[in-house]
């Protein structure tokens, strides 16, 4: 039989999330307990990465985006992947910490170019110039990686988007041709 996943905090999660509140609330005491019982292993890891979206989400506990730093970056140390380096990097680009959040999608990129969403956030700080100069060529290379490597859903529809707009609706692409590779 198939067992269900627990992964919903994250709003990248191919899984369903939980519905009601009593069941978040639940979720999150799993996840402390296999965090406990655990002690570093790989599933330890990952409860220790959906805990950190809870409280970067205030999901089944209080928003506390200290707290959920602290455990993307225990998650990091134990060897979690991208999705840990993507959750850290969105609490610093929310905050408006762009430099940080730069290299944490750079870190997350450079390991596994794959995740969509890193990309993605990499493309939009460089076409807004978010902690970045502003560089059309490399938004657009993130943008084309997201969606044609990635296959991740906004960027496909950002980038159909940006050949749509034209000069007059003050089109990403039109604006920019020269820096943008054809």
């Amino acid at each position: 039989p198939i067992q269900p996943s627990i992964r919903t905090s994250h709003p990248h999660s191919c899984t369903p999330a939980l519905l009601d509140i009593g069941s978040r609330l639940k979720a999150v005491d799993m996840w402390k307990s296999a965090i406990a019982h655990e002690r570093g292993g790989e599933l330890a890891v990952q409860a220790t990465i959906e805990l950190a979206h809870a409280y970067a989400k205030g999901k089944g506990v209080a928003q506390d985006t200290k707290q959920a730093s602290g455990l993307y970056k225990s998650a990091i140390k134990k060897g979690a992947g991208v999705e840990a380096q993507y959750g850290l990097a969105e609490i610093y680009c929310d905050a408006k910490d762009y430099r940080n959040g730069i290299k944490w999608l750079e870190a997350a990129d450079k390991r596994d170019s794959s995740y969509g969403p890193t990309s993605f956030k990499l493309g939009q700080l460089y076409e807004k110039g978010h902690g970045v100069y502003p560089d059309a060529h490399t938004a657009y290379d993130y943008y084309m990686q997201s969606a044609m490597d990635c296959d991740y859903a906004p960027a496909i529809f950002h980038v159909g988007t940006m050949f749509l707009d034209g000069p007059k609706n003050g089109g990403f692409l039109e604006k920019n041709q020269k820096k943008v590779k054809k």
